[in-house]
């Protein structure tokens, strides 16, 4: 047999390179392959929240093509466009543009096929779409977002965020949308007068379009009726101060200012929408009344509102309310209210003596009635005006006794003793 030839030097070292060259091309290829199995772990970890494999997110539904996931969502037009619409994903808090390239499924809350074109923005959907593509699949228009419309009274709180219907109270965030015929509007330019379209879902106010935005009266040259009354459309809108402005609802309003004095001034103004109607009220008229007051007695001292004033002298008075009071050293002082409303007005006021105290001392133990009411036992101290009094005692088994009193009211007090009573026959 023949031996194997033996290679040579230069034979041997190649042989050992092109060997590492296989195996250097064998790693790389098992190394790419690596990198590919680790690169599809970590995008499939991202596309699963915690990177668990059998987490289920709510919401959210396996796309059977491997595109992305189905978000089942409630959503807020924001603007409609062609073939596009914005919108904010309000359980995901995310705004969107979704593509409605294709078919769509579009319905009302009715399940009645719709077109984009019938959409507003404003308008609360039911979305079913896909993550990654923002392809919808399916919108429908929401029965489960409420509506309330022509409110008046609403009142909006920006500090809060919070707005007011009557009872109710809701919340919203920036993403409130809020028109004005269509153009956008601040939330703080709202009042309670304007007449509001509001769209909710659950406690929170999504949309608001003002329907009839408030007016302005502006109250000039009131400082006259400064602390009148007044009324629109026969409503009470509180004290009049100068200058004073009140929103209202556009229209044409009646206006009425009372005040105590002053000729009571009405008018009829008409207001526009965002606009102030200037009203004047021009220069107060003051109505003039005449006063006078008799005395009884003559000499008694009577003021008003402090102020003296003689007897049976005509007083020329504004219209208005002043305190009268009469006084006499020994009479009853007399106070009153006198209201000034008309042309001329006398009063006679009268006082009344004070009463001086009456001392009956006789019969001891017997019953003292005066005038008919009971006094009391005997001996007993009564106050009496002045002027005729009858005065009687009685005792079981007496006869009564009865006693005519005058009383002088200047006499002071007076001390009494009735007759003896003398038993009743058979006693």
């Amino acid at each position: 047999m023949e031996e194997p030839q033996k290679k040579s030097p230069g034979e041997l070292r190649r042989d050992q390179l092109l060997k590492y060259a296989v195996l250097g091309i064998l790693g790389a290829v098992l190394l790419f392959i690596l990198l590919g199995v680790v690169s599809c772990t970590i995008a499939s970890r991202k596309e699963k929240p915690g990177g668990l494999e059998d987490t289920k997110v709510p919401g959210l539904e396996e796309n059977v093509g491997g595109v992305g996931k189905t978000i089942r969502s409630m959503v807020l037009v924001h603007a409609v466009g062609r073939n596009r619409l914005d919108v904010y994903d309000i359980d995901n808090d995310k705004t969107l543009q979704l593509q409605l390239e294709g078919k769509v499924e579009l319905k009302n809350a009715y399940g009645q096929a719709i077109t984009l074109t019938d959409l507003r923005p404003g308008d609360i959907l039911e979305a079913k779409y896909d993550e990654r593509e923002l392809v919808p699949e399916s919108l429908l228009v929401s029965g489960k977002a409420w509506t309330r419309a022509d409110e008046t009274g609403v009142e909006v709180d920006a500090g809060s965020n919070t707005i007011r219907l009557g009872s109710d109270r809701y919340s919203y965030t920036k993403e409130l949308i809020l028109h004005y015929r269509g153009e956008p509007l601040e939330a703080g330019r709202l009042h309670p007068a304007d007449v509001l379209f509001l769209r909710g879902y659950q406690d929170k106010v999504w949309y608001v379009e003002v329907l009839q935005a408030h007016g302005t009266i502006r109250l000039e040259n009131s400082a006259a009726y400064a602390g009148g009354n007044l009324q629109i459309d026969g409503k009470p809108y509180g004290t009049v101060s100068a200058d004073m402005e009140v929103a209202v609802t556009p229209g044409i309003r009646t206006v009425e200012v009372v005040k105590e004095g002053m000729e009571p001034f009405s008018a009829t103004v008409m207001v526009e929408e965002w606009k102030t109607a200037p009203l004047d009220l021009q220069e107060a008229v003051t109505k003039e009344g005449t006063l006078e007051i008799s005395l009884d007695p003559g000499d008694a001292l009577a003021t008003l509102d402090g102020n003296r004033v003689e007897p049976d002298v005509p007083l020329s008075m504004a219209y208005g309310s002043y305190v009268l009071k009469v006084s006499r050293e020994g009479f009853s002082s007399h106070e009153e209210t006198v209201l000034v409303d008309q042309a001329y007005r006398k009063l006679t006021i009268r006082l009344e003596r004070m009463p001086v105290n009456l001392h009956v001392d006789a019969p001891v133990g017997a019953e003292l009635y005066v005038d008919g009411a009971y006094v009391g036992i005997i001996p007993v101290t009564t106050p009496v005006r002045p002027g005729n009094h009858v005065l009687t005692a009685r005792m079981e088994g007496f006869l009564s006794v009865e006693q005519v009193l005058q009383v002088d009211g200047n006499a002071g007090d007076l001390n009494l003793r009735l007759p003896a009573l003398e038993p009743a026959a058979g006693e």
